[in-house]
């Protein structure tokens, strides 16, 4: 879908990245099902490397309440320096490196692998009453019709082949 709309993103402003670049930097996670960490992924490998790189700074691990590739990679570096002269500095370092941003903890792997074995890192709960399941509760009157299902669907669901693939709480499509 987005090799479709690619051309017409390019007229309106630069820095669209071509569509083989972008889907080169996709990496598949652990989603065999909820909480799967049984094995490593594409995905749980580059937050590996990403937390024991050299580069300064945090790693902001951003998710939509799934943490189970975030889990892994954190499970893949415990099983390979833990017990080792060097456990200690990687433990410090992944624990300073690593933030972890979601929207809860649906698969739970947060609760049931990370936060007891990695209780240095930060976890940032996003997820509010404003944004989310409560935001039309919480918008002004004249503003909530932009977040209803018709306007939606008129808006983003029925616009061109990228606005198809979206999923809108209320739009009769089932998962």
């Amino acid at each position: 879908a987005y090799a479709a709309v690619y051309p017409n993103l390019k007229v309106h402003a630069r820095g669209y990245p071509a569509p083989g670049d972008l889907k080169a930097k996709i990496y598949v996670g652990n989603i065999e099902f909820d909480g799967d960490i049984s094995k490593d992924s594409p995905g749980s490998e580059l937050v590996a490397r990403l937390l024991l790189d050299d580069k300064p700074g945090p790693v902001y691990l951003l998710t939509g309440a799934g943490q189970s590739t975030i889990a892994r990679a954190l499970s893949s570096i415990a099983l390979k320096y833990e017990g080792t002269p060097e456990w200690p500095a990687v433990r410090e370092k992944v624990t300073g490196k690593a933030i972890i941003q979601s929207w809860g903890d649906q698969d739970g792997t947060y609760q049931s692998y990370i936060k007891p074995n990695w209780p240095g890192i930060e976890f940032r709960q996003m997820a509010t009453a404003t944004w989310g399941y409560g935001a039309r509760g919480a918008v002004l009157p004249r503003f909530a019709g932009y977040l209803t299902a018709g306007w939606t669907k008129a808006n983003v669901s029925d616009v061109g082949p990228f606005g198809a693939l979206y999923r809108v709480w209320g739009d009769g499509k089932q998962m």
